[in-house]
């Protein structure tokens, strides 16, 4: 009945929603491993033109 579907959109939305968290966080991680390698590469005497 109606306690069964408000439970599963429940579910679903909170699975949405950390589906959409994680895939933030990977999204920030692969960013932030980019500016600290670019960072590295142009701090260090080998061309930054590399990064």
């Amino acid at each position: 009945g109606m306690a069964t579907t408000t439970v599963s959109s429940i579910t679903s939305t909170t699975a949405a929603i950390a589906g959409g968290v994680a895939a933030g966080a990977v999204l920030v991680g692969i960013v932030v491993a980019i500016v600290i390698k670019r960072s590295v590469l142009s701090a260090s005497p080998v061309a930054p033109a590399a990064a």
